[in-house]
């Protein structure tokens, strides 16, 4: 397919938004985690069994940590500390496509949250889980269009035969020889489609010796071929030997459009870890995906699987951050969590490994407004599996299809030198001419039909779309403040043509409700680089945006 570089694409969309840091504007700013009560002075206590920690690792209520610092995206499917399991289906009802009803769950397996302070002041957060999502992914998507168009067409029927005194060279005066080669259209060959012959059968040559019996069937009223053991004469049968516009039924051409879709299953198994550290200035966040996915039909499934298990093997991301004597300061900004979910993830792609970094420094009592929260950065890498589209049109298909019955005006006449019978025909056969003003005892068959038929004419075309998944290996990052965002993002898919791409974008956020966005990608192609510009608007929940290529 190629794609020149000119055009437009304008897109209207009501948009359903959430976590952007547009919102902050509009909401407090409760602490990201719920504190702990490390900053007040602590009651006397018995000294902890574990001398590395002045809380040891325990599990957190699940009501007592915020769902906000503990969602992400989990193969397009957001999730917390508080799923359980979740299942949608969807059906579309239309009478030009025809699909299968699509599937999408999630199952918690397991979940928990281990939350602990060390001896030196960093406060711990480790959210662990892990997933079954079962969900349906295209495979192939078919659409047809076919343009009908009302059509008469008409036909012609030819049935011949010559037969008179034998005069050739080598040939007995007394008998009767054909003078007409022998020719028949096999009319079992007639094609469906296009109502034209595609076989003719030699059944006889000019000057064969008849016999008597094939002589005396020939005379039956009507046109006789000879008999079964001696065909002779031509027989043309041609149904369509032309057309013009409108029938006896419609004068009106109409569209039709039929779209199908061939669904698969994927299963995915999913391990989560996400670790949270805080001290008294600032917090890092370290975020873990494993994942493997088995597809019901997967044309690369060895290669995929094989990519899978080995980075089952690669480590947890666990950040680092030194200790301090001052008090862990548990105010973590919101901008953290806003940048590890505001990082770019292939869509509908499937996770295999994610590990990812993020950093901010912490809240301070004097921040008094939105722009004094500190931004974060979270960058991170990215090995999945992502459908690779192949796109195509076929060769448009040209077919009639019968409307009606064959009609026919039927013509012709047949015999010999008697007086009765005023028949004439002329053969021509390569340089010879045989006439029946010069063989004797002649007799000959001379029929002529013309045929008429109520059709259709179509012409039907065929877009599809086939997807096969190939592994992608992504890195992404993004620098993520309260009314701004800005990501890069890198990648190669390895698929049966390598692709590579590149590119970067911008948002910025008005306290008032507008979204300003733009940004740029390259796209290494067979045919060269494609690149793409985005400017967007959207002002509370509506946007508009264009594409310039």
């Amino acid at each position: 397919m190629k794609i020149h570089n000119c055009g437009f694409v304008v897109a209207l969309a009501v948009l359903h938004l959430t976590a952007i840091p547009a919102v902050l504007a509009q909401t407090p700013l409760p602490w990201a985690i719920p504190d702990p009560g490390l900053n007040k002075t602590p009651k006397p206590s018995p000294p902890p069994s574990d001398p590395d920690y002045i809380i040891p690792p325990r599990v957190a209520p699940n009501d007592q940590i915020s769902a906000f610092t503990t969602t992400l995206t989990l193969n397009d499917i957001p999730i917390s500390h508080l799923t359980e399991w979740q299942v949608s289906g969807v059906q579309a009802f239309a009478n030009t496509t025809n699909s299968d009803m699509v599937w999408d769950g999630t199952f918690k397996l397991h979940a928990e949250i281990i939350e602990s302070l060390s001896r030196t002041n960093i406060y711990r957060v480790d959210q662990r889980g892990s997933y079954l999502q079962l969900r349906t992914v295209p495979l192939e998507r078919r659409v047809t269009t076919t343009t009908t168009q009302p059509q008469t067409m008409t036909g012609l029927e030819i049935q011949m035969s010559l037969t008179g005194a034998c005069f050739l060279p080598n040939a007995p005066r007394d008998q009767q020889c054909t003078y007409m080669p022998g020719l028949v259209i096999d009319r079992n060959s007639i094609d469906p489609d296009l109502f034209v012959p595609t076989r003719v059968f030699q059944t006889s040559q000019v000057g064969d010796i008849l016999a008597a019996e094939t002589l005396a069937f020939m005379e039956l009223p009507g046109f006789q071929g000879g008999t079964s053991s001696q065909p002779i004469g031509v027989d043309f049968y041609f149904p369509n030997s032309g057309t013009f516009p409108g029938n006896s039924q419609s004068q009106r051409s109409t569209i039709d459009r039929q779209e199908e879709i061939d669904l698969t299953i994927a299963g995915t198994f999913s391990r989560v870890r996400q670790v949270v550290k805080a001290n008294d200035t600032q917090a890092v966040l370290g975020r873990t995906i494993h994942g493997f996915t088995l597809f019901w039909d997967d044309e690369n499934r060895w290669l995929n699987t094989v990519i899978q298990a080995g980075a089952q093997f690669l480590p947890d991301f666990i950040p680092d951050l030194e200790g301090s004597e001052n008090p862990a300061n548990t105010r973590i900004s919101r901008n953290l969590f806003f940048a590890a979910n505001n990082t770019r993830l292939p869509s509908s792609s499937f996770t295999i490994y994610s590990a990812g970094l993020g950093r901010a420094t912490s809240l301070t009592p004097n921040i008094r407004s939105v722009r004094e929260i500190p931004g974060a950065s979270y960058h991170s890498l990215w090995l999945g599996l992502s459908p690779v589209m192949d796109r195509n049109f076929e060769e448009d298909r040209i077919f009639y299809r019968a409307t009606g019955p064959q009609l026919a005006i039927n013509g012709g006449g047949e015999g010999g030198e008697d007086a009765d019978h005023n028949v004439q025909l002329l053969s021509a056969v390569n340089q010879d001419i045989f006439s029946t003003d010069n063989i004797q005892n002649f007799y000959a068959q001379v029929y002529l039909s013309f045929l008429r038929q109520d059709v259709n004419f179509n012409r039907q075309s065929v877009y599809r779309e086939q997807r096969r998944y190939y592994p992608h290996l992504s890195l992404t990052g993004n620098w993520t403040r309260s009314q701004d965002i800005f990501r890069y993002y890198t990648g190669v898919i390895a698929s049966e043509t390598v692709k590579v791409y590149l590119g970067a974008d911008y948002t910025f956020n008005t306290t008032d409700g507008w979204s300003f966005r733009g940004g740029r990608s390259a796209i290494s192609t067979p045919t060269g680089t494609i690149t793409a510009r985005f400017l967007g608007m959207l002002l509370n929940g509506f946007a508009w945006g264009i594409m310039a290529i």
